[in-house]
């Protein structure tokens, strides 16, 4: 909801950032923020970002990275998803 606080937060200390999206109909019918929105803002900062809409394939994408700490944050709506998978 706060995402241009967030990515500023980021940049400092990601190599990139990899955005993606999530469905649910649990409880209430809950959205991802558009990650074109957010590719485009990351953009505009110079923060390397890829949009990989599909949140398995963006998992998928995180492990191949070479980056020694590697970091998921979201809704909890994208946590349960991602958690699933690991």
């Amino acid at each position: 909801k706060e995402y241009i606080e967030v990515i500023d937060e980021l940049s400092e200390i990601a190599d990139s950032i990899i955005l993606t999206t999530f469905n649910t109909s649990q409880d209430l019918p809950a959205t991802a923020i558009d990650p074109e929105l957010l590719k485009d803002y990351c953009d505009k900062k110079n923060i390397p970002s890829l949009v990989i809409r599909e949140y398995d394939k963006g998992y998928e994408e995180l492990l191949k990275s070479n980056s020694k700490i590697k970091l998921i944050i979201g809704s909890f709506y994208l946590l349960g998803q991602v958690r699933k998978i690991i």
